[in-house]
């Protein structure tokens, strides 16, 4: 969840090289990422989206300090409880603190011109997703369709089998399907979600939303 000098210290200097990370905004972790020359590509998703993605991680993680408040309660019960229980009361809820992650990195990312990419994006049209990229950082090696290919069949594993993993055998993919909020948000669900939000969420939907 930051972003470290250490990490970007056994980067090789002959290769193309990316750090994928799962952070919140900090001035301290983009100085670091600017003092290495990285070029900063913020990766979002549909926060209603995100977070039932979240709830069925908390399921199958056993460990996750949410696991036995929902694990025996229904889907709306546990979704509306995953989305609102703090772990400590001084914290901010999950959907407060997430809502914040993607309105920092909004803010800075029209500020300092860095690329942003909607997850939706790419289930729509996965070719200019790539372009996008590629004319970011000024790459010409590759078109996208041949980096296409390459991903197109990728596997998606199953979240309990490969959660405790490491390494390149970690995943935390789970279905990466996209509003699904639209099928599992029935009207109390829908209600609370908003009312949960710190502020509208228009604020951080994907402009083609």
């Amino acid at each position: 969840h930051g972003i470290s000098k250490s990490m970007f210290s056994g980067i090789p200097e002959n290769k193309y090289t990316f750090i994928k990370t799962h952070t919140h905004f900090n001035e301290k972790y983009e100085k670091i990422a600017e003092l290495n020359k990285a070029k900063i590509i913020i990766s979002l998703r549909d926060l209603r989206d995100m977070m039932i993605s979240r709830y069925y991680h908390v399921l199958a993680d056993k460990t996750h300090w949410q696991h036995d408040a929902i694990k025996n309660l229904s889907f709306e019960k546990g979704f509306i409880k995953s989305i609102n229980l703090k772990h400590k009361s001084t914290e901010k809820s999950p959907i407060e603190y997430y809502y914040y992650w993607i309105e920092d990195w909004k803010k800075i990312a029209h500020e300092k011109k860095y690329l942003i990419l909607w997850y939706e994006d790419f289930v729509r049209n996965p070719i200019k997703y790539i372009q996008d990229i590629l004319d970011y950082i000024n790459f010409k090696e590759f078109t996208p369709k041949d980096l296409y290919e390459k991903i197109k069949n990728k596997n998606e594993s199953n979240l309990s089998n490969t959660l405790f993993k490491y390494g390149r055998a970690k995943s935390t993919f789970r279905v990466g399907k996209i509003n699904q909020w639209k099928n599992k948000f029935n009207n109390e669900v829908n209600n609370s979600f908003n009312l949960s939000l710190p502020k509208s969420i228009k604020h951080i939907l994907s402009p083609s939303e």
